[in-house]
C-alpha cells in the first residue's frame, strides 16, 4: 500500500481529488492533506509519502519551489503536477525538474486515476528492481571476468541490469541527460553496462534515448496542438532547431510535415 500527499490551497479542489482516491480501488491506504506550499514541503519531508499532487499556483512556496526544494533534499517521491491549461511552461519546467507527469486543471477523474495508476506502476516496478539488486551486482560481475564475445543468450532473456536501464531512461527522457547521469542513476560501471547494453539492444544507450525522445515526441505531434518548441522541451531537447534536425535525419521528415502527414 502506498502514500498520497495532495496540496492545494483550493479546498474543494482537495476534497474532490481524496474522494477520487477513496471511491476507487487504488492500493493506497493514506492520503496526507497540506493547505499551501510551506505545509505541503514539511509533511513531505516529515512524512515522505509515495506519491505528492502539487498544485503549480499555491501561496509561500509553489508547486515548482516545492518540487525544487524536495529534490534537493534527495526525496524518492513521485510528484505529479496539476496546472492550469495556459501554464504549460510550468509544466516543461516541472517535468525537467523530474515530475513524473502533470495534471490540466480541472483535473478530470479519469485522467486522474490514469495518473496515480501509472505513477503506482512506476512505483511497483523501483520496488521489484530494489529486490533484485544482489542479482544485478552479479550479472556485472559475471561480464567483468567474461568475454563478451564468448556470450550466449536467447532473445526472450534480457538482464535486470538492462532492463534497469531501459526504466531509468523511460522515467527521465525528458530531462538533459548524459551517459554519465544514466550510469549514475543506476550504479554500475560505464564500460560494463554499456556493452552488456548493447548486446542485447542492438544499439547503444544513448542511441536508445534518442529513439525514446523521438517516439514521445512523435506521440505528442500527433495527439496533442503544442509548438515545435513545446514538444522539444517536453521530450528533452534544449534546443528547437536541433530537435527538428534530429527528427528529419532519423525520421526523413520535419516535425511539421510529420504531424500533416498523421492528421
Amino acid at each position: 500500500m502506498y502514500s498520497i500527499l495532495i496540496a492545494d490551497d483550493e479546498e474543494l479542489e482537495r476534497e474532490v481529488l481524496s474522494l477520487f482516491i477513496k471511491k476507487s480501488n487504488l492500493p493506497i491506504n493514506n492520503i496526507i492533506i497540506a493547505e499551501d506550499g510551506n505545509d505541503a514541503f514539511v509533511k513531505l519531508v516529515c512524512d515522505k509519502p509515495d506519491i505528492a499532487i502539487l498544485d503549480i499556483n499555491m501561496p509561500e512556496l509553489s508547486g515548482l519551489d516545492v518540487l525544487e526544494k524536495i529534490r534537493k533534499e534527495k526525496l524518492d517521491t513521485k510528484v505529479l503536477i496539476s496546472t492550469a491549461f495556459d501554464e504549460f511552461d510550468y509544466a516543461v519546467k516541472a517535468l525537467k525538474l523530474g515530475a513524473t507527469d502533470f495534471l490540466v486543471k480541472p483535473v478530470l477523474k479519469k485522467n486522474f486515476l490514469n495518473a496515480i495508476e501509472n505513477t503506482i506502476s512506476k512505483l511497483d516496478l523501483e520496488n521489484k528492481n530494489k529486490t533484485k539488486m544482489e542479482q544485478l551486482d552479479n550479472v556485472i560481475e559475471y561480464f567483468k571476468n567474461n568475454s563478451m564475445s564468448n556470450l550466449t543468450h536467447s532473445n526472450d532473456t534480457i538482464p535486470e541490469a538492462v532492463v534497469l536501464i531501459k526504466n531509468f531512461i523511460e522515467e527521465n527522457y525528458s530531462n538533459y541527460i548524459s551517459l554519465d547521469d544514466i550510469v549514475s542513476g543506476c550504479g554500475y560501471s560505464k564500460y560494463h553496462i554499456s556493452r552488456l547494453f548493447k548486446n542485447y539492444m542492438n544499439c547503444t544507450i544513448m542511441e536508445y534515448l534518442l529513439k525514446q525522445r523521438l517516439t514521445k515526441a512523435k506521440d505528442l505531434l500527433v495527439k496533442t496542438s503544442y509548438s515545435i518548441k513545446e514538444i522539444a522541451l517536453a521530450t528533452g531537447f534544449s534546443d528547437p532547431n536541433y530537435f527538428s534536425l534530429i527528427f528529419k535525419r532519423e525520421e526523413g521528415i520535419s516535425p511539421i510535415q510529420y504531424r500533416a502527414a498523421k492528421k
